[in-house]
């Protein structure tokens, strides 16, 4: 049995990954500043309703933001423990 492994698209899905964490954390940076805007908008009651919404989302989006960080990371993991398993471990033919 042979396993084969496109190390190459590993490292592609990494980087793309690492680009997608970083694109959720500047959206949550545009939430929090709607939270602050709503919270300043003279209704206490609707901005406090929208402020608060606009934390839970932005924690939210924190929280996926450092998942799909992690994936990537565990990705280039994977890209580079095959590499070196391809160049030390297994003879060439």
């Amino acid at each position: 049995m042979r396993i084969a492994v496109d190390t190459g698209l590993l490292f592609a899905a990494a980087g793309r990954s690492a680009g997608l964490a970083s694109q959720v954390l500047g959206l949550r940076g545009q939430l929090d500043a709607v939270g602050t805007e709503a919270s300043a908008s003279g209704a206490p009651d609707a901005s406090q309703a929208m402020s608060a919404c606009c934390q839970d989302w932005s924690a939210t989006l924190g929280v996926l933001a450092e998942r799909v960080a992690g994936t990537g990371t565990n990705l280039g993991a994977a890209g580079a423990a095959y590499t070196t398993t391809d160049t030390t471990a297994i003879p060439a033919p």
